[in-house]
C-alpha cells in the first residue's frame, strides 16, 4: 500500500514523544487534582490508598513527562490506569485509552527529547 505522506515518516521519531508529553502530563495534572483534593477536604475510602494513587500518577507522569525512566514510569502508568479503569467504571475508555498508550510507550522507548539514551 502506498502512503500518502512519506515524507512525514522521516519524523517517525516523535511520535513517542508526542505520546511521551499528552501522557505524562494528563498523570500530572491527575495527580496534582487528586492530592488538591486530599488537601482540601475528607475524601471517601483509605486517604492511604488515594494519597498511594496520587504520588503514583505524580511519579509516573513526571518520569516519562521528561523522559527520564520513561519504561519504569509507563509500567507505573500502565499499572495506575488498568486499577483506574477497574474502579472508575463510567471512565474506563479514558483510563483504557492510557493504558493502551502507556503500552505503546513501554515497548517504543522514549523517542527524541529525552534523558534516556537508547541502548
Amino acid at each position: 500500500m502506498v502512503n500518502p505522506f512519506p515524507d512525514l515518516l522521516s519524523f517517525g521519531i516523535l511520535a513517542p514523544f508526542i505520546v511521551r508529553v499528552f501522557l505524562g502530563g494528563y498523570f500530572l495534572l491527575y495527580g496534582y487534582a487528586l492530592g488538591h483534593v486530599l488537601l482540601k477536604k475528607k475524601v471517601d475510602g483509605s486517604i492511604f490508598l488515594h494519597s498511594g494513587i496520587a504520588l503514583l500518577a505524580l511519579l509516573g507522569g513526571l518520569s516519562v513527562l521528561v523522559g527520564f525512566l520513561t519504561q519504569i514510569g509507563a509500567i507505573l502508568l500502565l499499572l495506575l490506569s488498568a486499577y483506574l479503569a477497574y474502579v472508575k467504571k463510567d471512565q474506563a475508555s479514558i483510563f483504557l485509552s492510557l493504558f493502551a498508550i502507556s503500552l505503546s510507550l513501554l515497548f517504543s522507548g522514549a523517542g527524541a527529547l529525552a534523558f534516556d539514551v537508547p541502548l
